[in-house]
C-alpha cells in the first residue's frame, strides 16, 4: 500500500532480490540488491555508485516471470533496460 505523503504516479512494491547489472555494450556484470519496483521503474542497492545518465542492463537471478507478466505490456524477458537519472 501507497504511502500517504507518496508523490510518485506508480506503487512501489519491496521486494528485497539479488540482481546483476551492466553497462550497456559490455558485458561486465556487477552484482546488487533490488530494494522496490513500480511498473516504471526500480530502486537496488550497488557496492558503488552508478555513474548518472548511463544506460545499463538488469537482470533479476532466479525470479518468477509471473511477477513481471502481471504489468500491463511487460513481456516476460529477464532483461530490462533502465536509464539512470541521477545518484543517490
Amino acid at each position: 500500500m501507497q504511502k500517504k505523503d507518496e508523490k510518485r504516479v506508480f506503487e512501489r512494491h519491496d521486494n528485497e532480490a539479488p540482481i546483476v547489472y551492466a553497462y550497456h555494450d559490455t558485458d561486465h556484470f556487477f552484482h546488487a540488491v533490488m530494494c522496490n519496483y513500480s511498473k516504471e521503474g526500480m530502486c537496488f542497492k550497488t557496492p558503488e555508485a552508478v555513474d548518472p545518465g548511463s544506460d545499463i542492463y538488469i537482470m533479476m537471478e532466479n525470479y518468477l516471470k509471473a511477477i513481471l507478466q502481471k504489468f500491463d505490456g511487460a513481456n516476460s524477458s529477464n532483461l530490462m533496460r533502465f536509464p539512470t537519472i541521477g545518484s543517490g
